[in-house]
């Protein structure tokens, strides 16, 4: 019997190897399939259910990654790191409060072991500074710099729906801004763009950023005024200058009027025909506009 023993141990610790040498040279289906062999045998192994979780994710396959994370947790629930690697896939998965709540369930324990991450995300949820807004912003930032835009949008929306909405708040407006017209969502882009306007008029990069928008979206007559407030709010910011340049050198065969001062009357930049919802809130970001005029040098 216990010469039987040993070799089913040796087995066992054999097959951990082989699935860990799969998962070293990323043959990840392989070393999921060892890493089951293994654990039909030693079910009760947390580890290896969370390595099964990772082969499992770096396959493509999220659902049973989840579950294997899970199995994890059931057998090992302080275990700093199994919390955090379900935070990474709900992060990776668009499920960003679930992501906050594992971050900050892993920086807890983390806290409580006398350990010290180095990841900002998971150190903005220690004890001192319990805060899922702060997640939920390093989380947004994350995705922005990761170019996962629909990620960045969402997540921006969320922590300013938590934060509410105040002069303190505007450069995230203008961020999810960014996110929205990087996701293609271009209506969302208009009125993140205006909330930040909204909270700091005074701002020539937001009416620069709104210009472009509102070019590529084909609305030429508000983006020449998004572009005039630029430019009389900053000379010399990005290419607003030269974006009215070519829109007078073009002014010939456009299917608008450039014959008065720009910018226009809020009731003009409204009536967009193309865009009849979008540019309601445009009269107030424009405001002020009266006195710039666009057929000047």
């Amino acid at each position: 019997m216990l010469s039987k023993f040993r070799i089913a141990r040796a087995s066992n610790r054999q097959l951990r190897d082989k699935a860990d040498e799969a998962r070293d040279a990323k043959a990840w289906p392989l070393a999921a399939s060892l890493y089951e062999i293994y654990l039909a045998q030693c079910p009760r192994d947390a580890p290896i259910w969370v390595q099964l979780g990772h082969a499992r994710k770096e396959s493509g396959d999220d659902v049973q990654a989840m579950e294997a994370y899970l199995r994890s947790l059931e057998i090992a629930p302080d275990v700093a790191d199994t919390h955090r690697q379900i935070g990474h896939l709900y992060n990776k998965t668009g499920k960003i409060s679930e992501a906050a709540a594992s971050y900050a369930k892993a920086a807890q324990l983390d806290h409580d072991q006398g350990h010290v991450s180095q990841d900002p995300v998971l150190t903005a949820a220690t004890p001192e500074a319990p805060s899922n807004e702060d997640l939920l912003l390093l989380l947004a930032d994350r995705a922005r710099d990761e170019r996962r835009w629909s990620d960045a949008a969402d997540t921006y929306a969320k922590y300013l729906a938590v934060k509410g909405h105040d002069k303190a708040t505007w450069p995230l407006w203008v961020q999810l801004g960014h996110a929205r017209k990087e996701a293609g969502e271009n209506d969302g882009a208009v009125q993140a763009y205006e909330r930040a306007i909204e909270f700091a008029p005074d701002c020539a990069e937001t009416y620069l950023h709104l210009g472009h928008l509102l070019k590529r979206m084909g609305a030429t007559r508000a983006a020449v005024a998004a572009f005039t407030k630029a430019v009389s709010l900053d000379p010399k910011i990005g290419d607003a200058a030269e974006e009215l340049r070519r829109f007078r050198a073009q002014k010939a065969g456009a299917d608008i009027s450039y014959a008065h001062p720009l910018p226009y009357t809020p009731e003009q930049i409204a009536f967009e025909p193309e865009f009849p919802d979008v540019y309601v809130g445009l009269s107030r970001c424009f405001a002020m506009n009266a006195t710039a005029d666009f057929s000047a040098g």
